[in-house]
């Protein structure tokens, strides 16, 4: 059984008009349309009513979608700052135990990274 397009099942389409009378295209199905035909709502031009409600249904759905997504973005970016603090307070910690706390750690670190790069 081959596919149709979804929009027939909403869309009830005017006859297409010759390129000179064509005045917009529809929102939904991109179809164009004769100013006689257009219905217009919220600045937008439709083919018919039905068309208009699935059009406003779906941004609606939309825009909810991409508010969830934000609220997602900001617990990605929080997680992520979290995981920078520790890696700032582990690279803190081990320039303190090396500098401060056991300077001769750090010498023989030093001679061990030589014995290493001279093999």
């Amino acid at each position: 059984m081959a596919d149709k397009n979804q929009l027939d099942h909403v869309c009830t389409h005017p006859p297409v008009p010759p390129p000179e009378k064509t005045a917009a295209k529809c929102a939904l199905c991109m179809k164009p349309l004769a100013k006689e035909h257009m219905i217009t709502r919220n600045g937008k031009a439709f083919c018919c009513d039905a068309a208009a409600d699935q059009f406003f249904a779906s941004d609606a759905q939309y825009q909810a979608y991409k508010a969830r997504e934000g609220k997602g973005a900001f617990g990605r970016l929080v997680k992520k700052l979290v995981i920078l603090i520790i890696l700032i307070a582990i690279a803190a910690g081990a320039y303190w135990y090396f500098t401060k706390k056991d300077p001769s750690a750090l010498d023989k670190l030093r001679e061990q990274g030589n014995e290493l790069m001279d093999r």
